[in-house]
């Protein structure tokens, strides 16, 4: 067949299959086949595929349709502007959790002395010193790894409990952004153990499991995501609640966190930060209207910022 040809038959196979995006889906697998980039694909449009390339493909497609993430068949999932090696074991990054990515260096751009490629914060007599991000559960090192690379001389720390994800993301981090230190640590104990300095992390992402046990999930989820990185709980929030009150151990003041939850939890998870200390509690919306993550901040000491607006910066 023809690229062009084999193109509507695949997307007519996924189409049959109940995939939710079958013309999306057979760009990106013809174009892995063949190989080249999704958008070159009408080049090739008149190419004839060889004896191995189809039935590799055919391969492929009866693992798609069988609900196999196709992020598994590729071997990578896109994020920003790289993709990460994924695989049995590790969460799939999905694209709402860029929200959580942009917002994150949006906000540290507000603040950063720009001094060559040298990104830093001011300390006390005007000293500056690297900027410290966190990214608690890492999985494959999504989150961690958009900040290394907005801010290649920031101190990043990537961390991750789960032996099987550790392998995905200790490989994402070799590749694409030698800096990141990992750190096999289990966000539900003291963080002592980390080897971070404590009052030092300027910023904190994380994309923790959050969902309700018992809620229902789609199959794919369902059948290829650890449940661990996906369920915390009745209400979502077991271990994000073990996070927020952990976290001041290594936050220094002023610093700002980002958290994702569940679209039913938002309300919920700011009230748990305020609780925690945390002030300046917001919930963000994704495209599509939904709660999507919730930020704060970290003031030991709250009465030395009366008198500073909620747009003030809070680093």
């Amino acid at each position: 067949m023809s690229v062009r040809t084999l193109l509507r038959w695949v997307s007519d196979r996924l189409s049959e299959a109940g995939v939710a995006s079958p013309t999306a889906e057979a760009r990106l697998l013809v174009a892995a086949v063949i190989p080249c980039e999704p958008s070159q694909l009408i080049l090739h449009s008149g190419t004839i595929v060889d004896d191995i390339q189809g039935e590799t493909l055919r391969t492929w497609i009866v693992r798609r349709m069988s609900r196999e993430p196709l992020q598994h068949i590729l071997g990578e999932a896109p994020f920003c502007d790289f993709s990460v090696v994924v695989g049995e074991g590790v969460f799939i990054p999905r694209p709402e959790t860029e929200l959580l990515a942009q917002w994150a260096i949006d906000t540290l751009r507000k603040v950063q002395h720009f001094p060559g490629r040298t990104v830093s914060v001011e300390m006390g007599g005007g000293e500056l010193r690297p900027l410290r991000i966190l990214d608690v559960c890492a999985g494959s090192g999504v989150l961690a790894l958009a900040l290394a690379r907005a801010f290649p001389t920031a101190e990043v720390w990537a961390v991750e409990y789960s032996m099987r994800a550790l392998r995905y993301l200790h490989r994402n981090v070799e590749e694409l952004a030698p800096q990141v230190k990992v750190v096999a640590g289990d966000a539900a104990l003291p963080y002592d153990t980390w080897g971070i300095p404590s009052k030092s992390v300027d910023l904190m992402v994380c994309n923790p499991p959050y969902v309700p046990a018992g809620s229902a999930v789609d199959r794919e989820t369902a059948e290829n995501d650890p449940a661990d990185a996906v369920f915390s709980g009745e209400d979502g929030l077991v271990l994000s609640r073990l996070i927020l009150r952990h976290l001041p151990f290594l936050l220094s003041p002023g610093a700002v966190v980002g958290m994702e939850h569940d679209e039913m939890t938002g309300e919920a998870l700011c009230h748990e930060a305020s609780l925690a200390g945390y002030s300046d509690c917001r919930d963000h919306y994704d495209l599509a209207g939904r709660p999507r993550f919730m930020t704060a901040c970290w003031h030991p000491d709250e009465h030395a910022l009366e008198g500073q607006s909620d747009d003030d910066l809070h680093l």
